[in-house]
């Protein structure tokens, strides 16, 4: 698994920001949040954790898995009004991964409201047999 904790930061209205393990705040460059997969497999099960403030009513957060410079089918959208506390996931979306290429999650935040704060995400990765 792959997991960190953002110590409750809210993407900006408007914003895209990006995040991966190891870091402790967003950033709006990918490069500055980008991470490394450590083994090769599948990806899948991206989580977020909403922290100590819900999502804002009217705004939704999109939360998506990039690997080696795009956008994969492992995405989710967190919806306006969630709670406080609240876990958000891609459930059965997978995307296959190899060993030492790049990712970083993206986070898109509606216009209007900031996010609600992040507490944490992660994702899983079954190493290819």
């Amino acid at each position: 698994s792959i997991t960190g904790s953002l110590v409750n930061n809210a993407v900006t209205a408007g914003a895209t920001a990006y995040i991966s393990a190891g870091t402790t705040s967003t950033s709006a460059s990918e490069s500055a949040r980008a991470g490394v997969i450590p083994v090769t497999g599948t990806a899948k099960y991206l989580y977020l954790i909403l922290g100590s403030t819900g999502q804002p009513a009217g705004q939704t957060l999109t939360v998506t898995l990039r690997y080696n410079g795009a956008d994969t089918a492992v995405t989710f959208v967190v919806p306006a009004g969630a709670a406080a506390g609240s876990i958000h996931t891609s459930a059965a979306l997978s995307v296959a991964v190899t060993q030492g290429l790049g990712y970083s999650i993206k986070l898109v935040q509606q216009a209007g409201a900031n996010s609600g704060t992040i507490a944490g995400f992660g994702f899983n990765i079954e190493r290819a047999a």
